[in-house]
């Protein structure tokens, strides 16, 4: 990309597929395929994270109604769960990632989770974007496609005449 004198990025020329040979096209959607499945992928991840942050902020929620000393069922994964004590009903530990936890006021580690869900609508907002895109892209490159295989379909039927 260049400058223009306004300081505003040029943006390169688009590719032009009627001037690819069909097995150019070919290739090209074969890598926006691989590229289509990576984004979905990301996508994916980024909207499971997404959940697992709204869960937390809401089981903040139902955490704001224990008293400490009160006795409950601690999840250690999604089927297993321990017997507990909660020894502060004021203060979580918060994973902040890489193994790092940080004790907040229940408030706060609300505020923490809702940030994180913010985030992750945005990564995901421009991953849709990408896909979108990528989509298009595709489609465009099928309609060449089925032009150019049309086009030969044609001139073998010519020839054999």
């Amino acid at each position: 990309m260049s400058a223009t004198p306004q300081g505003q990025k040029q943006v390169s020329p688009q590719l032009n597929l009627n001037n690819m040979s069909f097995e150019q096209l070919q290739a090209f959607k074969d890598q926006l395929d691989g590229d289509l499945t990576s984004l979905s992928r990301s996508f994916e991840a980024l909207r499971s994270a997404k959940n697992r942050f709204l869960d937390s902020k809401m089981t903040l929620e139902t955490f704001k109604a224990f008293e400490a000393g009160q006795q409950i069922l601690v999840p250690m994964t999604y089927s297993l769960y321990l017997k507990g004590e909660i020894a502060d009903a004021d203060n979580v530990l918060v994973d902040v990632g890489t193994g790092y936890y940080i004790k907040q006021s229940v408030p706060r580690a609300q505020e923490f989770f809702q940030k994180r869900v913010g985030q992750m609508q945005e990564s995901i907002d421009k991953i849709a974007v990408s896909i979108d895109t990528k989509q298009k892209q595709q489609g465009n490159v099928l309609n060449v496609m089925k032009q150019k295989a049309q086009a030969m379909d044609q001139a073998q039927g010519e020839q054999q005449q």
